[in-house]
């Protein structure tokens, strides 16, 4: 036996050809077409095709045009608007690698397009998207559906626009064209959001109601579907703000005089009254003497009357008292005669001059216990003199005062008097 013969009386297996035996690939195994064509290829996004259209800015709603504007430039762009609603998943990463890698690529670039086509205000609410879908949904979410006051907005803005002969109407057309497209876009409003979008259009043409106006947007941003705003809610708004309308003019509105009139009326201090005619106090207009009130032309006791009727009160009986006390003279000897007939004589002492006629002292009530009529028809000097009189008045309540007095001058100043020379008897009146 040679070397390398077999120990086996079998004859040796003859092996067989690759193309004999069944080969299948291993699970994960990259596919070999993924290396020779793969089924993504890189693209580039033709942003040169944008012109002068505006970036995406909530505040000037036109995610409706720049949306358009997007899918356009991305179609033309190979066909990169599918990296927007999801329809090209991306490759799988095991078996086509490649193409996995391609896909990602792409889709950064959409990414950072649209980034560059937003504003900066938007970048927060996109720089945690992980794909070009989710940018995309996401600033869907955000500006179709904003609610009724940037329906409004556009409405306002579409009612606004006219055919004009200096304007071609097609270009026209096409204005009312988006507008209505973008309306219908932010969602067909139901019953109830048409009529908060009405009324919302009617609060937007008076500015002094910007106030209310902010604060149903504000009611209508924060609403949520468990807790709605509805009209309802407008209406408890509009009511709160008519009642505060009402407080404003009621506080500006002057009371007219003849409220005041009736209100001193029905009081029975007619201290508090303030007559409408000459502005005084203590009376009111009805029985006001002065021109143009009501007993024009008439006394102040004739009006005193005519209030105290009106009041129910009783005229004073004034019978059973006496005259009042007088001065009378015989000779050189003067007497005061008091309400009962009583003459009182006036002595002069040794001391006084051989001029003692007589003399007079006056006693009067406490000045705020005149009728107030009476008290409003005196001017100054007569209140003055009256309060004076009523602080000597006192001297008639003496037992024994003695004076010298010269008829020849007569004299108002009591200081001017020797209080020691005059000796007087009281008058025994009654006191009112």
């Amino acid at each position: 036996m040679t070397l390398g013969d077999s120990l086996s009386d079998e004859p040796a297996s003859t092996p067989t050809s690759p193309s004999q035996s069944s080969v299948s690939p291993l699970p994960n195994t990259p596919l070999p077409s993924d290396i020779s064509h793969p089924s993504v290829s890189i693209q580039s996004v033709k942003e040169s095709s944008w012109g002068d259209v505006s970036i995406l800015d909530k505040t000037s709603n036109n995610y409706a045009a720049w949306s358009r504007h997007v899918i356009r430039i991305l179609r033309l762009s190979s066909g990169l608007d599918l990296y927007l609603d999801g329809s090209f998943p991306a490759p799988d990463p095991y078996l086509e690698p490649r193409a996995n890698r391609h896909w990602k690529i792409n889709n950064a670039a959409v990414q950072a397009f649209l980034f560059m086509k937003c504003a900066s205000s938007e970048h927060p609410f996109i720089e945690e998207c992980a794909t070009a879908e989710d940018i995309w949904s996401t600033l869907q979410k955000r500006h179709v559906l904003q609610g009724p006051m940037s329906q409004v907005t556009l409405i306002q803005e579409a009612l606004a626009v006219r055919y004009s002969s200096s304007t071609p109407f097609a270009e026209t057309t096409l204005i009312l064209r988006d507008l209505n497209r973008r309306i219908w876009d932010m969602g067909a409003p139901t019953s109830e959001g048409f009529l908060c979008i009405l009324m919302l259009l009617a609060l937007s043409s008076d500015e002094s109601l910007s106030a209310v106006r902010d604060a149903i947007v504000s009611g209508l941003s924060s609403a949520t579907s468990d807790r709605a705003y509805t009209s309802a809610n407008i209406v408890a708004r509009l009511d709160y703000e008519q009642q505060a309308c009402s407080m404003a003019i009621a506080r500006t509105v002057p009371v007219p005089a003849e409220a005041h009139a009736a209100r001193a009326s029905s009081t029975p201090d007619s201290r508090q009254s303030i007559c409408s005619n000459c502005k005084k106090p203590r009376h009111t207009s009805e029985f006001c003497v002065q021109p143009g009130g009501g007993m024009a032309g008439k006394s102040i006791a004739e009006a005193q009357q005519a209030r105290d009727a009106k009041r129910g009160k009783k005229p004073k009986d004034k019978t059973t008292k006496g005259p009042a006390g007088s001065i009378i003279q015989s000779g050189n000897q003067a007497y005061i005669v008091d309400a009962d007939g009583k003459a009182h004589e006036i002595v002069a002492s040794s001391a006084a001059t051989t001029t003692t006629d007589s003399a007079h002292f006056l006693q009067t009530d406490d000045i705020n216990s005149i009728d107030p009529l009476v008290l409003d028809s005196m001017c100054a000097a007569d209140i003055a003199e009256y309060a004076h009189i009523a602080e000597v008045s006192w001297l008639a309540s003496q037992d024994s005062l003695t004076a010298s007095v010269d008829w020849r001058e007569r004299r108002r100043n009591y200081e001017d008097l020797d209080l020691a020379a005059v000796t007087a008897a009281p008058l025994s009146t009654s006191s009112r």
